[in-house]
C-alpha cells in the first residue's frame, strides 16, 4: 500500500477510509446490513454503529469462507 500516509489523529472508521479508496482499494466482503462507519453523520465513526453491528462487523474479519478483505481493484490514475 506504497503511498498512503496517515496519521496518528486518523481512526481506523471516520478517515482512512478515503486515502485507501483515493488510491483504489475497496473493503470486499463487507457485511451486508452493516451501517458503514464513515457514513455516520453525527461524527462517531464505529460508536456509531448500534453494537450488534459491531459484532456482526469484529466477526467478519474472521470469516472462514469470506473475510473482509482490503483489496487493489484499480489505479487511481496517479492520485
Amino acid at each position: 500500500m506504497a503511498g498512503i500516509k496517515l496519521s496518528l489523529n486518523q481512526l481506523v472508521w471516520k478517515t482512512l477510509i478515503k486515502p485507501f479508496a483515493d488510491k483504489g482499494y475497496v473493503l470486499w466482503n463487507y457485511p451486508e446490513g452493516v451501517a458503514f462507519p464513515c457514513d455516520d453523520t453525527k461524527g462517531k465513526g464505529i460508536q456509531g454503529v448500534l453494537v450488534k453491528e459491531q459484532a456482526i462487523l469484529l466477526d467478519a474479519f474472521n470469516h472462514p469462507t469470506y473475510p473482509i478483505e482490503l483489496i487493489h481493484m484499480y489505479d487511481s490514475g496517479g492520485a
